[in-house]
């Protein structure tokens, strides 16, 4: 099966790259909350992934409540996984069994 195109790249391609601003930035970014140079950084980012800018929108359309919840610690494994995933790093099946048995 081959990954869908849709404006000019591949769909496998629209996702969050290790360069790319977190979400916490980006909420920041919709309640006006950065400084001059990260809000700069952020807004050249965001003229070149669309990832980003669509990520942006959400926020902006659907705005965070504002409840400060703390995130639950990610499992060693599954961190180490998705590093892995995001860095297109090719893992060894019996590091990723390792890896899911870990996190289960």
């Amino acid at each position: 099966m081959q990954p869908s195109r849709a404006a000019g790249y591949l769909m496998s391609e629209f996702r969050k790259k290790k360069d790319c601003p977190s979400s916490f930035e980006l909420v920041d970014g919709v309640n006006n909350e950065l400084d001059g140079q990260r809000g700069l950084a952020i807004a050249n980012h965001l003229a070149a992934c669309d990832f980003c800018a669509a990520e942006l929108e959400f926020y902006r359309a659907y705005p965070p409540d504002g409840l400060d919840v703390p995130a639950p610690p990610i499992p060693i494994a599954l961190l180490e996984l998705a590093e892995a995933l995001i860095a297109k790093e090719t893992i060894h099946i019996s590091r990723l069994e390792h890896l899911l048995r870990e996190a289960a």
